[in-house]
């Protein structure tokens, strides 16, 4: 395969899922670009689509949900059109790895750092005979800053704090040389310290290593601090992206600007926090026209007419909204 400049690009991407009431939406994303190197975020409430669009990335997802259209390209290849074995052997933990808010379902509980480091290794470096693997294994979890590597080597999962396993993950990850991390709340169990130190070793590696972070979040306040770039899911929908700056001081949509509003900060010490009014749209039938028209407190007959698209109001900024909404409306709706 050739160079390509862009690490993932998700074009037009629709899933959905089977249940007993009927067919509902979970995704329709018309474009989501992570280059090379870059630390995207994606944010969003619970319920938003985070997880089954890292899902579908990985090509994880359960039975009754499937992909109805759409591109995942990676390197210029379409995953969506790989079949299993393909996925598993070559993009699963080689190419595209992924690591969850909860680092237990990922290791093995009854077996060592040592056993599950070390076959990741293996595999990546079949010549490489056991001392030499070990020292590699050592390398690693000293890459992503263990302060005893050798003792962590011997221990089971649960002995290790929350943080040390999302280390251990992620110098699995390294280990097995992939170019994309998906971090799937990552850190959301872990306390504000621990985040931190997951946080900065995230951007420390994606500096060394070129390593692309689609970084997955319902805290904003995280998501800022750690994103190049962000992209704002609502419904299963993309309704705003930009540059972090972009998003931070000259957001939008009205629900964005809710979102933001509603962050404790030192200045907000001792006042109530704003709360949006309404209810998520059903994803079993969900309405043709603006998916936030119903919670929309400047909404107008457009809106419930019509949806808008995702359009672009400068080089770095979109927003999915039909009157790009004035700094000054927005402060007055939101």
């Amino acid at each position: 395969m050739g160079v390509y400049d862009r690490a993932l690009e998700i074009i037009d991407l629709e899933v959905k899922a089977k249940t007993v009431s009927g067919t509902a939406e979970l995704l329709n994303i018309k474009e989501l670009i992570l280059d090379w190197g870059e630390i995207v975020g994606i944010v969003g409430e619970s319920g938003s689509g985070k997880s089954i669009l890292a899902l579908t990335i990985m090509g994880l997802l359960p039975k009754n949900v499937f992909v109805t259209k759409g591109k995942i390209l990676y390197k210029g290849e379409d995953l969506l059109k790989k079949d299993e074995k393909f996925m598993r052997e070559k993009i699963r933990g080689n190419e595209i790895t992924m690591i969850f808010q909860d680092p237990m379902a990922s290791l093995n509980p009854v077996f060592t750092v040592k056993n599950q480091l070390s076959s990741v290794i293996k595999v990546k470096n079949p010549k490489l005979n056991k001392n030499e693997i070990y020292k590699k294994a050592i390398e690693m979890l000293d890459l992503v800053k263990l302060s005893d590597p050798e003792m962590t080597m011997n221990k089971y999962p649960h002995e290790l704090s929350g943080g040390m396993r999302q280390r251990v993950l992620i110098a699995m990850a390294l280990s097995a040389q992939a170019k994309i991390l998906i971090s799937d709340e990552a850190t959301r169990a872990l306390d504000v310290t621990i985040q931190l130190g997951i946080i900065k070793l995230i951007q420390e590696l994606g500096e060394k290593f070129n390593l692309s972070t689609l970084f997955i979040s319902s805290n904003m306040a995280l998501i800022a601090s750690v994103c190049k770039k962000i992209s704002v899911l609502y419904s299963g929908e993309v309704i705003e992206k930009g540059n972090t700056n972009d998003i931070l001081k000259e957001a939008r949509h009205v629900y964005t600007k809710s979102f933001l509003a509603s962050l404790p900060t030192a200045g907000k010490k001792g006042t109530v926090l704003p709360i949006l009014e309404g209810n998520y749209p059903s994803i079993l039938d969900k309405p043709k026209n603006c998916i936030f028209s119903d919670r929309c407190p400047i909404v107008t007959d457009e809106c419930r007419d019509k949806k808008p698209t995702l359009s672009a109001i400068s080089d770095s900024h979109s927003v999915s909204c039909f009157k790009n909404l004035d700094s000054d409306k927005t402060d007055k709706g939101a």
